[in-house]
């Protein structure tokens, strides 16, 4: 989230400073939360300043170059390998033991996927034996069959 525009910052802690109201109902003027408006005033009164501070940035990658680039050359090795697959390779090979989802993270970085291709049934070798199907039934047995489903399923 960004942070408030020095504009509103400006007019909230005018407004303070002329007596306008409480911290509560300046709050409620300027539509902004009750701690945003403690903040400023406290930001204000310990350095003078209603600048934003700078945000903190985060923790850093385990995942740097040397590490990326290994990364890449085993996605392009192995693509069909596992997230976890990579991990462990990644760590066995001297690079750190990263999460899966610092691996993730890395992998978007690089522009990479290690989605794979859902088989659809067919595709996986499974073929309908011919006469256990519902479709090859005679039109008579399978409205027999649906009616009776039907009442045991209603308790009819």
């Amino acid at each position: 989230m960004k942070p408030y525009s020095l504009d509103l910052r400006r007019r909230v802690l005018d407004a303070w400073l002329r007596g306008e109201g409480s911290q509560r109902q300046l709050a409620s003027r300027f539509s902004v939360h009750l701690t945003f408006v403690r903040n400023l005033l406290r930001l204000y009164r310990q350095s003078g300043s209603i600048e934003p501070r700078p945000h903190g940035g985060g923790r850093r990658s385990p995942a740097d170059g040397s590490v990326l680039a290994r990364l890449a050359q085993r996605v392009a090795e192995r693509p069909d390998d596992t997230l976890d697959e990579h991990r462990q390779r990644l760590a066995a090979e001297g690079g750190p033991l990263l999460s899966r989802a610092a691996l993730w993270r890395a992998l978007a970085r690089l522009g990479l996927t290690v989605k794979k291709k859902s088989l659809h049934a067919t595709e996986r070798g499974w073929r309908p034996s011919g006469s256990n199907t519902a479709s090859n039934w005679p039109g008579w047995l399978r409205r027999i069959w649906s009616s009776w489903m039907k009442a045991a399923l209603t308790g009819a």
